[in-house]
């Protein structure tokens, strides 16, 4: 059973990976990777959770490389990267898909906890980098997670309210706090 599981994400990453989650129904997905809204829903549960289960492997794949490549710098560089990553035009359906499913998981935890435990990512990089520029873990801890959760506020006020001349000056005082 957990082949066919894998086997149909597989599929449903390749269907969703560059779509709006608007255009996402489970009966069209089920129908474009060859089975049917119910083996979805079974495997699954829901059509959130299965977009859950999207965004985690998307995240997954692209992370991978990317956090190796910010993992060679330092908290500053890597921040740019996160930013330029996840602000690029072509990616904007995922990261309100992202904001979507944060959404439902923070409403209901349980389900989506695979995806919550995934957002440590961010903060366990950039606690080591601060580690390696001179600050105690606990310091370097600290300041992983206000570093981590400001990007991805002024992520949603980016997708939210379209206004990138002030989310970018509110990451510019960000960016300025990281060199002192």
């Amino acid at each position: 059973m957990a082949d066919q599981r894998d086997e149909l994400l597989t599929k449903a990453v390749e269907c969703c990976r560059d779509r709006p989650l608007r255009e996402i129904t489970l009966r069209s997905l089920a129908a474009e990777i060859g089975t049917s809204h119910r083996m979805l829903i079974y495997h699954f549960g829901s059509r959130d959770r299965l977009l859950a289960a999207v965004l985690h492997r998307v995240r997954l794949e692209e992370q991978r490389a990317f956090m190796a490549e910010a993992a060679e710098g330092d908290r500053a560089r890597a921040l740019e990267r996160l930013w330029r990553h996840y602000t690029d035009p072509a990616g904007e359906h995922r990261l309100r898909a992202f904001f979507h499913v944060l959404g439902l998981a923070a409403e209901d935890p349980e389900p989506f906890t695979e995806f919550l435990d995934s957002l440590n990512d961010w903060p366990r990089l950039l606690a080591e980098l601060g580690v390696r520029e001179g600050l105690d873990p606990g310091t370097a801890r600290a300041e992983a997670e206000l570093i981590a959760w400001t990007v991805r506020g002024l992520l949603l006020a980016l997708v939210t309210t379209g206004d990138r001349d002030a989310v970018e000056r509110a990451l510019g005082s960000l960016r300025a706090s990281l060199s002192r």
